[in-house]
């Protein structure tokens, strides 16, 4: 594969993507700092000039998603007049960097496959084999050896790996999209041994969603790319099932009464809001999203989180911790809705792209199963992963 300019630029966006979180804490200088904090949020930025750029190809492309997005932003500025918990300011950045970051991903690369037919899949596919050594080796240094970066909690067995990530949710969420691209790329079965190992990687994040996704994922892919299994309505039935026993043990790990659960409690205030503001919620940035714990929201007071570990101003780490509060809670009824409809769009497509393209509708598919197994443990489609993950969507759409 002869190198060039453009190749060039397209790896090292993808791997600053991949580790995007990783510089959230660099300490080199406080412009670099800035950047790299705000990494997501300034590609955000500039991928949504890309887009108002090409605004005539997005309406003559993607007309029916920008309905929803017009709706579902319309509901949460509908609801942030009515009641201005949070700053213009917090609401804007809210809007525009954070609830519709997966869905700017997505439409920018849209763009970029309508205006030049391409394929990056195999320059991504050697990339990502280097990643996928790189992240074994250290791991299995850090799990038998010294480690060279800190562990985290203590789970199952084992105190769970994080690398260079700073939680394992990072390493975890870096890990899907890496099995979900090799995949998509194995031709002849010679990614299965990085599948291999990445799985390994994740999986020792010790996170249940992450190991859940593997799960589902290698049973996926067994099933359909090595035994061929031909009955998909069979098929997408009982990985339904199975997806819907994953998602009630996790809700039930999450959620359950028996010790202090702030998504619990996130999750019983987020439908205290949802019912009392009903249809409509309490607008951006007001409850159970990123920017909500940044700037401490008026509804947290309200709730007396103050008081609870890792829910106080102090210590907001677990403030983001689930993904649906902040949907009940921030768009209401009329929100929730219009967003079952965004993700019942994307499935549409992927399940369309499945019966032309099976193993780039399989990595659609994955995606999307990802993030709702996700959505039980973070902020999800809200989250800066979720940009790549829709990056990623798009190119196993249209990639030639």
């Amino acid at each position: 594969m002869k190198l060039s300019f453009k190749k060039v630029g397209i790896a090292i966006v993808y791997v600053a993507l991949l580790f995007c979180m990783c510089f959230s804490n660099l300490n080199v200088n406080p412009i670099i700092d800035f950047l790299g904090k705000h990494f997501d949020e300034l590609i955000t930025l500039f991928l949504t000039i890309y887009i108002l750029i090409n605004f005539k190809i997005v309406i003559k492309e993607r007309k029916k998603l920008l309905i929803l997005l017009g709706a579902f932003l319309g509901i949460g500025w509908i609801s942030t007049f009515l009641h201005m918990y949070q700053t213009i300011d917090v609401a804007i950045m809210d809007s525009f960097l954070i609830v519709d970051r997966f869905i700017i991903g997505y439409l920018a690369m849209v763009i970029y496959f309508k205006k030049k037919e391409t394929n990056i899949s195999d320059l991504l596919k050697n990339i990502s084999r280097v990643v996928v050594v790189i992240l074994f080796v250290i791991s299995l240094h850090d799990l038998v050896f010294t480690p060279i970066f800190p562990k985290s909690t203590f789970r199952y067995f084992t105190e769970s790996l994080t690398l260079m990530f700073p939680v394992p949710t990072y390493l975890a969420a870096a890990s899907v999209v890496l099995i979900i691209l090799l995949g998509y790329t194995n031709k002849k079965s010679k990614n299965i041994i990085f599948m291999v190992m990445i799985t390994f990687v994740g999986c020792m994040t010790l996170r249940s969603k992450a190991i859940g996704f593997f799960a589902v994922f290698w049973f996926f892919y067994i099933m359909i790319f090595v035994l061929k299994f031909k009955n998909y309505y069979m098929f997408f039935a009982f990985s339904g099932l199975i997806a819907l026993i994953l998602v009630r043990s996790q809700f039930f790990e999450y959620f359950g009464e028996n010790r202090y659960s702030p998504r619990a409690i996130l999750l019983t205030d987020g439908l205290k809001l949802f019912k009392e503001n009903f249809p409509l919620g309490t607008g951006f940035g007001s409850f159970g999203s990123s920017l909500a714990a940044t700037y401490y929201s008026p509804l947290y007071m309200r709730f007396k989180y103050f008081n609870n570990l890792g829910m106080n101003p102090e210590d907001t780490s677990f403030l983001s911790d689930s993904f649906w509060p902040g949907i009940f809670a921030q768009f209401g009824f009329l929100g929730f809705i219009v967003f079952v409809g965004i993700i019942l769009y994307f499935l549409i497509f992927a399940l369309k792209k499945f019966k032309i393209n099976k193993k780039a509708g399989f990595a659609m598919l994955m995606t999307l199963i990802y993030l709702i197994i996700a959505s039980f443990a973070e902020t999800s489609f809200f989250n800066p992963t979720s940009l790549l993950f829709f990056i990623m969507f798009a190119i196993y759409e249209f990639d030639r």
